[in-house]
């Protein structure tokens, strides 16, 4: 029997962000994804130019009575999210996640709530910060998965260390009824300039995995500044997937941080994009395989 996960996120014709990077990964972890895209874009925003459209809202609805129509929603174990675009798209996510909830109460929903990072800076309307903060996350996601950007700009604030990173991810997120949060891209003083940390933290337990920063170098050996695009879609989609499979925070920090280190490590000089299908391997069975180590706190 299929395991379905309904995947709401933008699509690219070419490259690998949004559904383009979560589809693949979960159909080789064994589910069958519904795919609703929000956007058609050409490719993503890194690339210098993009051609496409915003679906409206009306198309969105459409595309989900056609699904509700073949009774495919009772039967949907997993609703995961990401980029909005609008508010109005959000508003949709969250009348599709009650109703999914509604008809099978074992149903999970992993939101991962992208609004920016370290560097770009934030990358959505100003009024998706106010809607992911107060309506998005606010208590009915069972998985989240920021980036310390993320975290500090739902939260308000700036994160030093760790243990404010697991306060700051239980005050924002596990009190208000999310029981699940994974920080990715955490470089805080307290880690080693030549590491990067990923934590999971849920009321009572806190994970961190630490895997070697990867510099790019361009071809003299010079450090470069690069974005490889569509990390976070894929960690949320492996985690997520995982997680599905185990019922393990753990066991899904584990598997989404070894699959993402390997896939950026092996990425070809110059991508814009993870190789999600030359190393397809990765996804499956990670040739690194990093473990997490509990936190007391």
């Amino acid at each position: 029997m299929p395991r379905f996960v309904l995947t709401m996120q933008s699509h690219v014709a070419y490259g690998f962000v949004g559904n383009t990077a979560a589809v693949f990964p979960l159909q080789l972890m064994g589910f069958t994804p519904i795919v609703i895209n929000t956007v058609q874009f050409s490719n993503h925003t890194g690339h210098p130019t993009f051609r496409g459209d915003v679906f409206s809202k009306e198309h969105l609805q459409s595309v989900i009575l056609g699904l509700r129509e073949r009774n495919l929603l009772p039967k949907i174990e997993g609703l995961l999210t990401g980029y909005l675009g609008d508010v109005q798209t959000g508003e949709i996510v969250l009348e599709l996640a009650k109703e999914i909830k509604s008809l099978n109460p074992n149903a999970l929903w992993c939101c991962d709530p992208v609004l920016g990072d370290t560097g770009t800076g934030v990358y959505v309307r100003p009024e998706i910060q106010g809607f992911m903060k107060e309506r998005m996350l606010n208590g009915m996601a069972d998985i989240t998965t920021p980036n310390l950007f993320e975290l500090e700009l739902i939260s308000g604030q700036k994160i030093n260390s760790i243990e404010e990173a697991i306060t700051v991810s239980r005050k924002t997120f596990c009190d208000n009824g999310c029981p699940a949060v994974c920080v990715t891209s955490l470089r805080t003083p307290d880690i080693d300039d030549n590491q990067i940390g990923t934590l999971a933290v849920t009321p009572t337990q806190a994970w961190i995995v630490k895997t070697p920063f990867i510099k790019m170098k361009s071809e003299d050996n010079q450090e470069i500044q690069t974005a490889v695009s569509g990390q976070g879609d894929v960690f949320t989609a492996v985690a997520f997937g995982t997680f599905l499979k185990t019922l393990s925070l753990k066991q899904a920090l584990e598997q989404a941080v070894s699959v993402l280190y390997m896939l950026v490590k092996n990425a070809p000089f110059g991508s814009l994009d993870l190789p999600l299908v030359d190393e397809r391997k990765q996804i499956l069975n990670p040739e690194i395989r990093f473990e997490a180590e509990e936190l007391n706190l």
